[in-house]
């Protein structure tokens, strides 16, 4: 449920008050009428985060029947330092969550109207407008951006009260947690595919504020901070200087672009930045069954492997990695072809795990460079991860 009238962004959390939140969820033709709004207070902050986060419960009624809502307001200022024609991360998620989510909903109901089951996201959806069928991204009930106050705001359905949680980083996920993760992608994936077949039209055109990696090139700045990141690298693991050398003779424009390996593979909406603060799982007797992926800021339009690459480069141990990539990319791959259903053939239904598997060699490195340029807050000795990663991709030729 997304207001499509005026609402103005809060300047602050003293401005997500009862009168806000009423004309937040109470749109022209919403037949709920909001009587209680309760400011529960800050929320726990994520490590990275910088946002600041609301809960907020509301309660109304609608054909005489109670309704409640358990909400998160995540209040954010808007980057200030931007170039104008660069898309902020602000307006990105806000993008995200108006016009390619109803998108993807309305592919997906296309889908099950022609017989595809309904994806299981432990029955998390937009229910408004799609009752029957859910994505595995949280319902957004308002985003948008103030530019004159440089202020950002979503409001999104609280997971937390519906029995999702975040696995601390740096714990790792487990290959449960993994495999649960991996399918939600392939849904976001295979149906944002199915979008651009359908339309014809590229997503990186239909949506002005999707980065198209295929297109950029890495600026000068950003050469000059993976050069930094591995002089950093070599100093904090001076027992490697195989893999430091190795990694000097690689460019920035390897974040962008990653290596050649599968010709044509289509891309695909991705997250683009796949790691634990980002993925809420529910669990039901210790396993996980489903996941939530949140903060699409860093949202990007690239191969499917990418995804997976950051996925295992930030989550995972290097013992899974070696011991379960198959499985997980079988998995993965499993729920690819059974969201693009059976109905018509596409680029993507005849990607095979080989090419699967081919591609997340060659973007692998593309995560470890965004590490060595700074997308940590801690010093890159305190991640010896990072080190088995670097050995993985010499391993195999990448680098």
């Amino acid at each position: 449920m997304m207001t499509t009238f005026s609402t103005r962004v809060p300047r602050s959390v003293d401005d997500v008050s009862l009168p806000w939140l009423q004309q937040v969820l109470t749109t022209p033709t919403s037949r709920v009428h909001v009587t209680d709004v309760v400011i529960k207070g800050p929320m726990r902050q994520a490590q990275g985060s910088i946002s600041s986060l609301l809960a907020v419960v509301a309660r109304g009624t609608e054909d005489s029947k109670t309704e409640h809502y358990d909400l998160v307001v995540k209040l954010t200022r808007v980057q200030e330092d931007v170039p104008k024609k660069v898309v902020t991360l602000e307006e990105r998620e806000v993008s995200f969550y108006s016009t390619a989510v109803p998108d993807l909903y309305s592919v997906l109901r296309v889908q099950n109207l022609e017989g595809m089951p309904s994806i299981d996201t432990g029955g998390q959806g937009c229910k408004d407008s799609f009752p029957d069928i859910s994505l595995p991204v949280p319902t957004c009930h308002f985003a948008a951006s103030d530019y004159s106050s440089m202020m950002s705001v979503r409001v999104l359905m609280n997971l937390e009260s519906r029995g999702f949680a975040v696995k601390p980083f740096p714990e790792p996920l487990s290959l449960d947690e993994t495999i649960v993760a991996v399918r939600a992608l392939a849904q976001i994936h295979g149906l944002s595919h199915l979008l651009e077949h359908r339309t014809g039209i590229p997503l990186s055109e239909k949506y002005h504020w999707l980065r198209d990696t295929a297109k950029e090139r890495a600026t000068s700045r950003h050469h000059q901070r993976y050069e930094d990141g591995v002089r950093e690298f070599a100093s904090a693991f001076p027992e490697h200087p195989d893999l430091a050398a190795r990694l000097g003779r690689q460019t920035a424009e390897v974040l962008f672009s990653g290596r050649d390996s599968t010709a044509g593979t289509p891309r695909v909406l991705c997250h683009g930045d796949c790691w634990n603060d980002n993925i809420m799982f529910k669990y039901a007797q210790g396993l996980p069954v489903s996941a939530m992926l949140l903060d699409w800021q860093h949202a990007c339009y690239r191969r499917p492997s990418y995804d997976l690459a950051c996925l295992l480069v930030y989550t995972t141990t290097r013992e899974l990695r070696l011991n379960h990539t198959d499985n997980i990319l079988y998995h993965y791959h499993q729920q690819l072809q059974h969201t693009l259903g059976n109905n018509e053939e596409t680029r993507l239904s005849s990607y095979t795990l080989e090419d699967l598997r081919a591609d997340l060699r060659a973007d692998f490195i593309c995560p470890v460079a965004r590490w060595l340029m700074g997308s940590w807050a801690r010093p890159l000795h305190q991640y010896p991860q990072l080190v088995q990663c670097v050995e993985d991709i010499r391993d195999w030729g990448v680098i």
